[in-house]
């Protein structure tokens, strides 16, 4: 059972790496769109957001 359980074990982790990069790079790209933009803008100066209006 130790050894089957070291085998799922490593497969999740190997999935979820896997997963972790494309979430990290897909995060990366969302940083760069005007609607993030607005919502850092917007929380800085205070205000509700006005999202879709650039």
């Amino acid at each position: 059972i130790r050894w089957t359980k070291l085998s799922i074990n490593q497969i999740v982790k190997d999935r979820v790496n896997m997963l972790l990069e494309a979430s990290m790079a897909l995060e990366q790209v969302t940083f760069e769109t005007a609607d993030h933009k607005e919502a850092t803008m917007s929380f800085k100066e205070k205000r509700k957001p006005k999202f879709g209006q650039n």
